[in-house]
């Protein structure tokens, strides 16, 4: 089943969240990389950046969302109730977002 994202602002970006976290540590569980499992995501993340990722272009997007669109604003969704996602900000957080989750798509299927 499909979610409208403008139709369902907050549901896409928990999802997106979610999506985020599951195939980070996906991503670790493949590499063999055990020492961030019980860790909070941007520390996951900021591991995956300074351990795996050697594009500079990657790195600098992987700190511009640890720094503000991932960390921040969908944290605040998934654990605050007053806070709301709107539909550009999750268009504009799946835009950037994308080369990352490639990255990790990309090392999850390699052997």
């Amino acid at each position: 089943q499909k979610i409208n994202v403008s139709d369902c602002p907050t549901a896409s970006s928990v999802l997106a969240r979610i999506m985020i976290e599951i195939t980070t540590d996906e991503f670790l569980k493949k590499k063999g990389d055990t020492s961030k499992q019980n860790d909070e995501l941007v520390k996951k993340i900021n591991h995956i950046k300074s351990t795996y990722v050697t594009d500079a272009d990657l790195k600098k997007t992987i700190d511009l969302l640890n720094n503000d669109l991932l960390t921040k604003k969908l944290n605040q969704v998934v654990h605050n109730t007053i806070f709301q996602a709107t539909e550009t900000t999750i268009k504009d957080l799946w835009k950037n977002l994308s080369h990352f989750f490639d990255f990790l798509i990309i090392g999850i299927k390699s052997k």
